[in-house]
């Protein structure tokens, strides 16, 4: 792109040398504001994005295009087809994302395949590299998490690792197998679902309950998957649940009749 000045032309942008290799990918400094950029332009919500950034980073730091601005010296990577990444002018904070449309539809790419042994940290915990020959996966993760018709807040992951793997924590490690089975399930609970505003609870098809709310959010325009617990008659280990548990028998909020 050119803006003119009196009657000279001259790039706005221009090619430049990397201010940082791929590796520093994983402890340079990203403003968290980046994360909501991510997810506002991908619909893909604030259980998925903040896992996104460090390997996107890393793989368009390796293959992409770094350019600079010529007046204000900010850099910016792209991958020549929607991602880009802006930095401040010395290189060292990642100040922005932006992107031409969500990953969903893109014209360039066909669906790319579900990694599920991906390293997808946390973009605030500073990891350390993964693993020689770990695939990050990501780009696998945000098509899919676009596409969904269900928005997973955090504590559903959590939860739906916790209660479906036996997880403690969805690490860096576990995040792509847990997400990815989520998201298979999420579309038999989007079946199974009524689709009426409110608050509902409707069990899975492992007999876990989803709490799904269709209140508006800033995040995302998609009904959110706020929570996951226990079957009926498990024991829980938050009390939160067990109330869950029995609200989800009420007819107020069980709009949806559960199998057997």
């Amino acid at each position: 792109m050119k803006r003119s000045k009196g009657n000279a032309w001259y790039p706005r942008w221009e090619l430049t040398g990397a201010p940082m290799s791929p590796q520093q990918a994983f402890n340079s400094p990203i403003r968290g504001r980046v994360t909501h950029e991510l997810n506002h332009h991908h619909d893909i919500q604030l259980a998925v994005a903040p896992r996104l950034l460090r390997p996107m980073l890393y793989d368009l730091a390796s293959t992409g295009l770094w350019e600079r601005h010529t007046t204000h010296g900010y850099y910016r990577l792209t991958d020549g087809q929607c991602h880009t990444f802006e930095w401040n002018n010395t290189g060292a904070i990642v100040e922005h994302y932006k992107a031409g449309h969500a990953d969903d539809q893109c014209p360039k790419l066909t669906d790319p395949p579900r990694e599920t042994s991906a390293w997808l940290p946390h973009f605030d915990n500073r990891p350390p590299l993964p693993p020689s020959g770990t695939p990050h996966g990501w780009r696998g993760i945000l098509r899919r998490a676009a596409s969904l018709p269900l928005a997973f807040l955090p504590p559903a992951v959590a939860f739906y690792g916790r209660y479906h793997f036996g997880h403690q924590d969805v690490g860096a490690a576990t995040f792509a197998h847990t997400f990815h089975a989520m998201a298979d399930e999420a579309l038999t609970v989007y079946g199974r679902w009524e689709t009426t505003p409110g608050h509902h609870f409707v069990q899975d098809s492992s007999g876990l309950i989803w709490s799904i709310t269709t209140a508006s959010s800033e995040d995302s325009a998609k009904p959110a998957v706020t929570g996951i617990y226990p079957p009926r008659g498990a024991p829980a280990d938050h009390p939160e649940h067990q109330r869950a548990n029995r609200a989800s028998g009420s007819p107020t909020l069980a709009t949806r009749r559960r199998p057997a």
